[in-house]
């Protein structure tokens, strides 16, 4: 894949069936998407799923393997399959213990 057919932020992606547009807010991202046909179809019946900054690089290589690979057959798949996705990398960040927590909550009991 070159790089003007990746999915950058803030540049519309469009290879039929599929529509990607990832803004960038201040605290978050958020990733328009769609199948359909056409470019104007797809910009009409787009769909918003939003997720945090850290997980840009996951993301984007995620929807890079995807429009390389077997192609969704429609609009409901694919919000199915990006949503599971931010499920799980949102369930990955609340498993990683907060180093500056774990030292406070140890600290906090060794002056006890």
């Amino acid at each position: 894949m070159n790089k003007s057919q990746m999915i950058n932020i803030n540049e519309e992606y469009f290879n039929s069936p599929y529509y990607f547009l990832i803004r960038e807010k201040t605290d978050k991202y958020s990733l328009y998407f769609s199948i359909n046909g056409t470019l104007s179809e797809a910009r009409d019946n787009d769909e918003v799923i939003h997720f945090d900054k850290k997980n840009i690089k996951k993301v984007k290589n995620h929807l890079n393997k995807m429009v390389k690979g077997k192609k969704p057959t429609t609009k409901k798949k694919l919000k199915k399959e990006l949503e599971s996705l931010m499920l799980t990398l949102n369930h990955h960040q609340q498993q990683v213990p907060q180093v500056p927590s774990l030292i406070s909550f140890l600290m906090y009991f060794s002056h006890s």
